[in-house]
């Protein structure tokens, strides 16, 4: 499930993961958006400043009681990243004001990326050769460990956050 792009660089080919987890927090005794605003603005805080990742909130603006929230990490070691998803994902569970909803995480190819392989001109940076090459390498980097991704558990904005919901949500 795991996707890698190989970069040919000045040291030679190295391997880059994307990752990007989405989630919802529930935040049940927001009184107002700005209660609910204080909570994310501390939940976006903590988990840039404790696991250096890029964090926004990106859906449900409006709402009160529902954050739509995502993270983004690039890193080149998957074992670190696969480390720092799963801290991540048992703070949120941990968190006072909200309970974490629906998570879904997704890595990125680099062929899913606009311009990925090409110059600003348009040329392909790498001959046919190379790029067999370094997919081959990419492909040998994600046999050697390959995780199991987590499972996205839906969690409709339409349901109130007061609603009882069973088991633990990831």
């Amino acid at each position: 499930m795991f996707a890698v792009f190989a970069v040919f660089g000045v040291f030679g080919v190295f391997a880059v993961f994307i990752v990007i987890l989405q989630f919802e927090l529930l935040i049940r005794g927001a009184g107002s958006l700005k209660d609910k605003r204080r909570v994310v603005r501390s939940v976006k805080d903590h988990l840039h400043r404790e696991h250096l990742v890029s964090v926004a909130e990106v859906a449900h603006l409006d709402s009160m009681h529902v954050a739509g929230m995502a993270l983004a990490l690039v890193n080149r070691d998957q074992k670190y990243i696969l480390g720092v998803l799963d801290a991540i994902v048992g703070k949120l569970r941990k968190v006072h004001d909200a309970e974490l909803g629906s998570v879904y995480r997704e890595v990125l190819s680099g062929s899913q990326l606009p311009g990925a392989y090409t110059t600003d001109e348009g040329e392909p940076l790498w001959t046919s050769e190379e790029s067999r090459r370094q997919a081959a390498e990419a492909e040998a980097i994600l046999n050697e460990a390959s995780p199991a991704p987590l499972e996205a558990h839906p969690c409709p904005a339409s349901q109130p956050p007061h609603a009882e919901r069973g088991g633990t949500q990831e």
